[in-house]
């Protein structure tokens, strides 16, 4: 059983491992300013990936959000959500997490607001690319690498998760959330998000998708979001966005 969060001091805690100067400048193009930002860009920068396709969608839609994400939130069940705007994007973002040295380098969080509250999106691109590995793939059962371990205590713990429900579910989602609920804590935000972009992505990846946010008792919706799920003290929700095929030819 994982121990029901004191989330706020445990929040605290990991506020103070952010090491990296945060100082960033716009974004000229793609091509030129994200790119380099990539942790591997010959294998992320190729025609036909979906985090090239996501810099590209993205850098495209001017001041505001692209329009598949922009249609979720216009469509968003509960209406503060469609007053949603695009404050500051930031791509390749870092969030230090507990349990390691290595940071999560995020595809794309951005800072967001509605008419009353402040969000935290983390983007995440997915395409035909084989997924992560689950939960049990990444941390065998037998495995005797503390931090790991130690890593994955903290994660389930703050998302309030056993090991073995989540034993099937995507890792890297699961550190993605993580990321989102950490940022949002660090810059006073009540919301957090990991948006799903998936660019041509198979079916298998859906139905990891539906696998994952059942383990938060949340029924997946295509174009959609989803209620909030009260974590860290943060409401957090998950959505999903089908990009623009055409964002993979550029």
């Amino acid at each position: 059983m994982c121990r029901k969060l004191t989330k706020t001091n445990k929040l605290r805690r990991w506020k103070g491992m952010v090491g990296m100067l945060r100082i960033y400048a716009p974004l000229e193009n793609p091509e030129n300013s994200w790119r380099p930002l990539l942790a591997k860009e010959e294998l992320h920068w190729q025609i036909g990936s979906p985090l090239r396709a996501l810099a590209y969608c993205w850098c495209g839609a001017a001041k505001g959000f692209p329009k598949e994400v922009a249609a979720i939130f216009a469509a968003a069940q509960e209406r503060e959500l469609q007053s949603m705007q695009l404050l500051f994007a930031f791509p390749e973002f870092q969030v230090h997490l507990p349990g390691g040295e290595t940071a999560s380098q995020c595809d794309l969080c951005v800072l967001a607001r509605t008419e009353l509250e402040q969000h935290v999106l983390i983007v995440e691109a997915q395409g035909e690319e084989s997924l992560g590995p689950t939960v049990q793939e990444w941390l065998p059962p037998a495995s005797l690498q503390k931090g790991k371990r130690e890593r994955l205590r903290a994660f389930l713990s703050l998302l309030e998760l056993e090991e073995k429900a989540a034993a099937n579910c995507q890792y890297p989602w699961i550190h993605r959330t993580v990321a989102a609920l950490l940022e949002a804590s660090r810059i006073g935000a009540s919301n957090a998000m990991l948006v799903i972009h998936a660019f041509q992505a198979p079916p298998e990846v859906w139905e990891a998708y539906e696998q994952f946010l059942a383990c938060f008792g949340l029924e997946a919706c295509r174009g959609g979001i989803t209620p909030a799920v009260r974590r860290g003290g943060c409401q957090l929700r998950f959505a999903w966005a089908d990009g623009n095929p055409a964002c993979m030819r550029r």
